[in-house]
């Protein structure tokens, strides 16, 4: 399942609003997520970061959320969050934010099965606007967390830039440290060249430390080693899925066991 986020027009949603989140379910193969330099110190210490290469070419500060390209490793089986960090725009879900130089743009996800047309009938569901066409209170708290979330995204995506200018990021192909764990690994992933960084001038040191920079390459360098925290997660999640299917089978066989091949009733006339 893949988010379907769609635009709140406050004409065409007046009435309408949101019933309450049970579970992520729809983001299970969301495996990167964007963040800003205010919170790597509290994300490093869960998971690794890296940079992303989207199609348009620019690159995006990311936090790595699953090793395969498909397979979001921090939910579990029933889509509940597993891990005690959980990036600042996964926290409003299902509401996400895109931005532009001047705008932000609020959206809903749909695939999530929260959107409802007819709130006021639900209980514990929220309206998007009140009858004066209003954001509702809830909706106005969303809104001023995902506009500064904003902001700081895009400094961060300013910090981005100039780690690429100064020849920073190199591409790291994750078959370097998953082997063959995983058959599809992520791809368009960057990380900080090393031996690039030791080698960096005084003037474009300075430079990447006034602008925040350098504080986001050695966020990048020292959180790889949580590579090994997907991993275990990977494990467990195969481990528990193994235990799952073995429980299964053995109730299929006490069934064979007892003569029972299905719970269906039947009469013949």
């Amino acid at each position: 399942m893949h988010p379907d986020l769609r635009p709140i027009d406050p004409n065409a949603a007046l009435t309408h609003g949101w019933k309450p989140l049970a579970s992520l379910a729809a983001l299970s193969k969301e495996t990167l997520c964007q963040i800003s330099a205010e919170e790597m110190s509290t994300a490093l210490q869960h998971l690794p970061l890296c940079f992303a290469r989207s199609d348009d070419g620019q690159y995006r500060f990311v936090v790595m959320l699953g090793l395969s390209s498909d397979e979001n490793l921090a939910l579990d089986p029933n889509g509940r969050w597993r891990l005690s960090y959980m990036p600042t725009q996964y926290r409003f879900y299902p509401f996400s934010a895109s931005y532009t130089a001047t705008e932000m743009t609020l959206s809903f996800d749909h695939a999530s099965g929260l959107y409802t047309e007819t709130p006021d009938s639900l209980p514990k569901a929220g309206r998007f606007f009140t009858d004066e066409g209003q954001p509702s209170p809830i909706l106005t708290q969303v809104i001023e967390a995902l506009r500064e979330n904003g902001l700081a995204l895009k400094q961060t995506a300013l910090a981005v830039e100039a780690l690429q200018r100064a020849g920073l990021l190199e591409a790291w192909a994750l078959e370097e440290v998953c082997g063959d764990l995983v058959a599809n690994p992520m791809q368009n992933l960057y990380r900080i060249n090393q031996q690039a960084l030791k080698e960096l001038n005084a003037d474009t040191l300075y430079e990447l430390h006034q602008s925040g920079a350098l504080a986001l390459a050695y966020a990048q360098v020292y959180s790889m080693l949580r590579i090994n925290s997907l991993k275990t997660l990977l494990e467990a999640k195969r481990a528990l899925a193994k235990k799952a299917a073995a429980k299964n089978k053995g109730n299929a066989s006490v069934d064979q066991l007892l003569g029972r091949k299905d719970d269906t009733l039947k009469f013949n006339f």
